[in-house]
């Protein structure tokens, strides 16, 4: 929740720097209680809020101190306020702000249907215009809508254009008659031309016609798929047959996905497996050592925090840190899976764990149990007297001769697990659950120079946790979820840029001014719901109350992306969604953006 209400207070700040009081003067008792929030979290330090209404208000700025020059690249969206200081510079030095605008035409009431619906009046007739344009471009138009009404009469204007395919014999619409479909679609977005047969037209004016002859020449496509698998194999199939061309290397290709994580196994798995396989980087993911350590922490965390589940336990042992640590190969892991089934281990580790989840204190099947079982089956082996068996054990075969040292092993990690769990069950303040960490990695992880390197940024996020707790929360009960949230919030695990346009398939994230000029582009995992990505709604944002032009929107943002990428490809641009079940056949719709772009296509 504070993280959550820093996030909005930063928002305000940027969106709503010079309506701060008419923010807290709403109506309601949210307007109250952030005031008073905002006022004591400001009282000693002003927010960024002061310092821009303190910059804009200056009659005169210090020109000695200043740059001779300020030149802005590669900005698609800014807060308004960025755009005012950069207009404030404008005045006592040069300001070059680089624009790149999909469209030639004036386009700033180039509205979607929804847009349309909301903001014109009844008897108003929306604009003719390009339908994807008026679709995915909210976000940049805002911006270019900015840039006219804030710069003014203070803004020279220059105007540069460079066509996507130079045009040497046109045909009726002006274009080459042997232009591809990707070329006509991003000529039609520059020119604002709306391409669809007359008498589907609900618009007076149309311009252009169908083009039917580009529908099959492969520049644009969109993969229907069943799943994400078999949407990077598909990917991967086509990648071999555009390589046959010389003139598209590796370095040509951009492949993108709202989220890349989840599909980086799915890559490695298909793209290891035959010619591709030295010739693509996967950027936006965190180092893989790091990533390793970071994954072990929390499942260890989450099994000695539940119910010792047979299944949990021996899936810890596969982990690759931790088996490391005891020195568990794969065939060592059978052997203990085949002990813990003789001796009948089902969940819990002992009777006072058991009661802690249904309320009844019993053994039976637990691992306490199990375990006295095994080591009983050992010491009987190694010694024939029964005194070696009480009454209430039962033995059961287990381990011989060079095995005691991994029976040992076992036993000794999950008996810690079971004394971590205690641990983890009373809430303690932030600086004693730091300790607390630091005695699970010297615990359960190795010690080697690359298991050091992967955790180097876990025990950093711990120092940074342990130096902040001294400041207010040390005397602070806090539980588990609590701290192990906190942590996650200061990891300073960096993302892997070395990946991204490095000579090879570029695997990334979408995110803005990725969209450079290349020859193939692929978007992957355009799934209804989960493109555009959502922003989070909260109940008590006042700036929510009215939205103003350049407030930020992650769906208009994600639109726009989409519009870039396909504006930036230059032979081929693919679309993948995955819109049937893998299992019974079961249609889904693609997202909404990309529908809209099937739609074009079907008219066009």
């Amino acid at each position: 929740l504070a993280g959550r209400i820093a996030a909005l207070f930063d928002q305000y700040q940027l969106y709503r720097f010079d309506r701060m009081d008419r923010l807290w003067d709403s109506s309601g008792r949210d307007a109250e209680w952030q005031r008073r929030l905002y006022d004591e979290l400001f009282v000693r330090t002003p927010g960024r809020d002061w310092f821009f209404r303190k910059f804009l208000a200056e009659e005169t700025l210090p020109a000695a101190r200043l740059p001779r020059a300020v030149s802005v690249f590669g900005v698609g969206a800014l807060p308004p306020v960025y755009l005012e200081i950069l207009l404030k510079l404008g005045t006592v030095t040069t300001v070059h702000f680089f624009y790149l605008s999909p469209c030639r035409e004036y386009w700033e009431h180039q509205y979607s249907r929804a847009e349309a619906a909301r903001l014109l009046e009844p008897w108003e007739a929306p604009e003719p215009g390009n339908p994807l344009l008026q679709a995915l471009g909210a976000s940049g138009r805002g911006f270019f809508t900015a840039l006219l009404q804030q710069g003014g009469d203070r803004m020279v204007e220059e105007e540069h254009y460079r066509d996507f395919a130079p045009v040497t014999t046109p045909g009726p619409d002006g274009y080459a008659p042997d232009a591809t479909m990707l070329q006509v679609l991003q000529q039609d977005i520059l020119n604002l031309y709306d391409r669809r047969p007359e008498a589907d037209a609900t618009v007076a004016e149309i311009t252009g016609v169908p083009r039917p002859e580009c529908a099959a020449d492969g520049t644009v496509a969109i993969h229907n798929c069943h799943g994400p698998r078999r949407e990077i194999e598909i990917l991967h199939d086509e990648l071999l047959r555009i390589m046959h061309d010389p003139a598209i290397q590796p370095r040509d290709v951009i492949v993108m996905a709202p989220e890349i994580e989840p599909y980086v196994p799915l890559i490695e798995a298909v793209f290891d497996q035959g010619p591709l396989q030295d010739a693509y980087s996967i950027a936006d993911r965190p180092p893989p050592d790091a990533a390793l350590m970071l994954d072990a922490f929390h499942r260890l965390l989450d099994t000695a925090h539940g119910r010792f589940e047979l299944s949990e336990i021996l899936a810890l042992l596969d982990v690759t840190p931790l088996a490391e640590r005891l020195g568990i190969g794969e065939n060592e892991l059978e052997l203990i899976g085949e002990w813990v089934a003789r001796a009948g281990i089902r969940w819990g580790f002992d009777a006072r764990q058991r009661e802690r989840f249904c309320a009844v204190e019993f053994d039976e099947f637990s691992w306490q149990m199990g375990l006295d079982r095994l080591l009983m089956g050992f010491a009987r082996a190694t010694d024939a007297d029964s005194a070696l068996e009480p009454d209430r054990i039962i033995a059961v075969e287990s381990a011989e001769g060079g095995q005691a040292e991994l029976l040992g092993q076992f036993t000794e990690f999950v008996i810690r697990l079971a004394r971590l769990a205690e641990e983890l069950d009373r809430p303690r303040p932030a600086e004693a659950w730091c300790a607390l960490f630091d005695r699970m990695l010297a615990d359960f992880f190795p010690d080697g120079n690359t298991a050091r390197t992967g955790l180097a940024a876990l025990r950093g996020a711990i120092a940074i946790l342990r130096r902040e707790s001294r400041d207010g929360l040390n005397s602070t009960p806090l539980p588990l979820n609590a701290v192990v949230a906190m942590l996650d919030e200061v990891l300073p695990v960096e993302k892997e840029s070395s990946g991204f346009l490095r000579g090879r398939i570029t695997f990334c994230k979408m995110l803005p001014m990725r969209s450079i000029p290349v020859a193939v582009v692929a978007i992957l995992g355009l799934n209804d719901k989960a493109f555009p990505r959502r922003d989070l709604r909260l109940g008590f944002n006042l700036a929510a109350e009215r939205q103003l032009p350049g407030d930020r929107s992650q769906a208009a943002q994600d639109r726009y992306l989409l519009l870039e990428a396909l504006l930036a490809a230059r032979r081929a641009v693919w679309f993948f969604y995955c819109g049937q079940s893998m299992r019974d056949d079961k249609e889904f719709p693609p997202a909404a953006p990309l529908a809209e772009i099937m739609e074009y296509c079907r008219n066009a």
